[in-house]
């Protein structure tokens, strides 16, 4: 376990970390993208349809992927909810998921960052995600990691002029833990 100022007594010095999400109970992987506005912000949520991170020993990302079921979008506003669905929107009858390839990383105690690519609609583009690990048992591990980013970059416009342009996404990762030495995880 570590000493130094700033880690959490249950983060070990091996900054090795296999997830993959994983459902257990109500704890659902997801990413959630809210937009705000003069009037109120609308958020909605996707669950992962399939996902994994995995850092070395080192705290260097070895692989980052996620899909996300946009079929699966929901809003607390039926209003959002269909015209986020709408063509202007995410559009989930012809793009059914979204999807992110990690490309660079790495974990520092509870701190963790991960750039890559971000498709959307069939547009990709470069993203960097930064946040934390919250839980990180033996057999689970839950983080959360945030972006800004321009939605109408991914040809998201529903409600432009009127709710920004720019979306924070919130990924909410949970999931199972594997032991990344038995992986012959050694790529950096």
């Amino acid at each position: 376990m570590s000493g130094e100022p700033g880690k959490r007594a249950d983060v070990a010095d091996d900054l090795s970390l296999d997830m993959v999400m994983t459902t257990e109970g109500d704890d659902v992987p997801s990413a959630s993208f809210v937009v705000t506005s003069p009037l109120g912000r609308v958020r909605a949520t996707m669950p992962f349809r399939e996902g994994h991170l995995i850092v070395g020993s080192d705290g260097h990302l070895i692989e980052a992927y996620a899909v996300l079921d946009a079929n699966a979008l929901t809003s607390k506003s039926g209003v959002a909810q269909k015209s986020l669905r709408h063509s202007s929107g995410f559009s989930p009858g012809r793009y059914p998921t979204i999807e992110f390839i990690g490309t660079a990383g790495a974990r520092d105690g509870i701190a963790i960052w991960v750039e890559g690519d971000l498709t959307v609609k069939g547009k990709t583009r470069p993203v960097r995600f930064e946040g934390q690990i919250l839980r990180l048992g033996r057999k689970r591990a839950r983080a959360v990691l945030t972006a800004t980013m321009d939605r109408t970059a991914f040809g998201i416009t529903i409600g432009r002029p009127l709710y920004s342009r720019m979306a924070e996404v919130r990924l909410n990762l949970s999931g199972a833990r594997r032991d990344v030495a038995k992986l012959g995880a050694t790529r950096s």
